[in-house]
């Protein structure tokens, strides 16, 4: 992840390759921000196919803990709709809550 160009990325689902990809992508020094329909980091159920793994989630708290810089955004419920080509370069990401 570190040698990924550019420092600000998007990434779509928060469930274990988003959180897996935005832990990676923090620890690298690049800030990640989460686009989630569905705020698994803080799901708790008996039914383990809701809720991030133990390792994951341990792993997502640590670098979103006060102190750690950069700190993953995690928003959610979101609805990604599409996903763009910006005038500019790079990719606009359109989504509504």
């Amino acid at each position: 992840f570190a040698s990924l160009p550019g420092d600000d990325f998007v990434v779509i689902g928060g469930y274990e390759s988003g959180a897996d990809a935005a832990v990676n992508l923090a620890k690298a020094g690049k800030q990640a921000t989460v686009l989630a329909s569905t705020a698994t980091w803080d799901v708790h159920s008996a039914d383990p196919s809701v809720e991030l793994a133990p390792y994951t989630a341990e792993r997502l708290r640590a670098v979103t803990a006060p102190g750690f810089s950069p700190r993953p955004k995690l928003l959610a419920p979101l609805r990604v709709l599409r996903v763009e080509r910006a005038a500019g370069g790079g990719l606009d990401v359109v989504a509504s809550w």
